[in-house]
């Protein structure tokens, strides 16, 4: 759910393909992208699977760095909640998938919801980077962290959208949230597809 008085960045709002009774909700990711990250996918799986596509855009992200800077975890939770609820209505089966942060948020989900299924690209379970863990005093001089937008641009063919830089905080809100997610893991229930690379 957006509001729609938050003026969005062209091509990075929320979209929803309407299809069979199975639905999908796919999570963006949290380094500052939005949900077009997952358009070329979620349209590929509308045109081949006939399913029901739906991209919600996460509060503080596709407008402007500083509403990110000011969102917490509990309004991402709020609106998947939000967005689970809405689909549940149209369809008979809701499957869930995330990128990055989003596959964090999956699987947050699924430990509370039934879900029929759900699947994770690259989500993070732990973070090995030393600096990760000084982000709290780093961010008390630095407020926001530089993003190389036109290389995403690059690698993604044009299709990346979003912030140029992202609040340093960022960092500490995912870290909450992979917190949580390890916390709840043993009441994940539904049958899941786990898409992890390797460094």
């Amino acid at each position: 759910m957006v509001d729609n008085n938050i003026k969005i960045m062209e091509g990075a709002g929320p979209f929803y393909f309407e299809g069979s009774r199975v639905g999908i909700i796919m999570i963006h990711g949290g380094g500052g992208g939005t949900c077009a990250d997952l358009k070329p996918l979620a349209e590929d799986l509308h045109k081949k699977g006939g399913y029901t596509i739906s991209v919600p855009l996460l509060p503080g992200f596709g407008t402007t760095p500083k509403d990110l800077k000011n969102i917490n975890i509990e309004e991402w939770k709020s609106a998947l909640n939000k967005e689970l609820g809405m689909l549940m209505e149209k369809c008979d089966k809701i499957f869930v998938g995330g990128h990055s942060m989003g596959g964090v948020l999956t699987l947050i989900l699924a430990a509370n919801k039934n879900l029929d299924g759900i699947f994770t690209i690259s989500a993070p379970i732990g973070v090995r980077k030393f600096l990760f863990h000084l982000v709290p005093f780093f961010q008390l001089f630095v407020k926001y962290h530089s993003v190389n937008s036109e290389q995403f641009k690059i690698d993604t063919n044009g299709k990346w959208m979003g912030y140029n830089k992202i609040p340093l905080n960022i960092a500490i809100k995912i870290k909450k949230l992979m917190k949580e997610m390890k916390k709840s893991l043993s009441n994940v229930n539904a049958p899941a597809l786990l898409f992890q690379g390797c460094l």
